[in-house]
């Protein structure tokens, strides 16, 4: 089954991080997704990196940018947790 069949059931602001090159997941298939959550009014971030392919971390500067949202997006989203 594929994810994009659960864009109904999303109630919390997803993140999704790909390489535009990625040979493992597609990128058509995460703009796909993003194009169906943005159909049924979901919220959600979407972060690309041109030239990365599935393990996008290989690349420092990449790596950097790609944690960077996730930090953001838990900062944001989830919050820092217990201090």
């Amino acid at each position: 089954m594929s994810v994009i069949s659960y864009g109904e059931n999303l109630q919390d602001h997803l993140l999704i991080l790909h390489g535009m090159e990625d040979d493992i997941v597609l990128f058509k298939d995460s703009v796909t997704l993003a194009e169906k959550l943005m159909l049924l009014g979901k919220k959600f971030d979407f972060a690309v990196s041109p030239t990365s392919v599935h393990p996008w971390s290989t690349k420092d500067y990449v790596a950097a940018y790609m944690l960077n949202k996730i930090v953001e997006h838990f900062d944001r989203y989830v919050g820092r947790g217990p201090k």
